[in-house]
């Protein structure tokens, strides 16, 4: 297969789309090797697999003034638990990461004559879950809908979890939508069943869902219902398998 070169590539987090300035990103799986080395081993080294972790590094230009990436970088800096998604390239459909992280290094900067530029650090909490964007926020979303199915890799087998989020980018004043995750084992989703649903939202902002397999069916789609007087929302859901 063809490489890919990283022209689009998404990276919500909280409530936030922070691509458009956003130039550089880096997804880091660690597991942690233990020596467990001992007689009999033959003068040779081993190990045992540790802990497992994620961190999250990207960088780009700010800007400044109300509602910049400088502000919204400012404001999230040490949150706990802030759910964090990258996809390439972005569109429902295309891979997605995701998972829960606490940013915990800013560093704003640069040298005379350079853009104004940022290099973040977001240590993940708990597990990553490798899937799909099911819904992107390219689109205001103004009625209710259900969304298009697509396959997920194999699982949650016993022992994984199904890990879904939520990112509000938009919302209207005084309207809701709510966002429900369903799965069958059919692209026709003939009989849907749901496996997540999400807190009302009313406002920008995240949500992290986790739940526990085994889930026999690999297709998924959102089924949203939106209320109000003149509704509008932008949101981001993504799907993902993890342990």
């Amino acid at each position: 297969m063809a490489t890919t070169v990283l022209n689009d590539v998404k990276l919500w987090r909280g409530g936030y789309d922070l691509s458009g300035k956003s130039n550089r990103l880096r997804y880091v799986l660690t597991t942690d090797a233990l020596e467990d080395t001992g007689f009999g081993n033959g003068g040779h080294r081993a190990f045992a697999p540790g802990l497992k972790g994620v961190n999250l590094d990207h960088g780009g230009m700010l800007d400044l003034g109300a509602g910049s990436y400088e502000d919204i970088l400012w404001a999230e800096q040490g949150t706990a638990d802030l759910p964090l998604t990258v996809s390439v390239p972005g569109s429902a459909g295309s891979r997605a990461y995701l998972n829960r992280g606490i940013p915990s290094q800013l560093a704003p900067g640069g040298s005379v004559g350079e853009l104004y530029a940022f290099a973040v650090t977001a240590q993940g909490t708990g597990s990553i879950g490798r899937g799909l964007v099911l819904e992107d926020g390219g689109t205001a979303r103004t009625s209710s809908f259900n969304g298009t199915a697509y396959q997920l890799d194999a699982g949650p087998v016993t022992g994984q979890f199904l890990y879904a989020v939520l990112h509000v980018l938009s919302a209207s004043a005084g309207d809701t939508v709510d966002v429900v995750v369903e799965s069958d084992d059919n692209s026709g989703m003939t009989s849907a069943t749901t496996r997540v649903t999400f807190t009302q939202a009313t406002a920008i902002g995240s949500e992290w869902m986790a739940l526990a397999g085994p889930v026999t069916d690999d297709w998924y789609r959102v089924a949203v219902t939106i209320g109000g007087s003149d509704p509008s929302f932008e949101f981001v859901v993504a799907v993902g398998i993890g342990r």
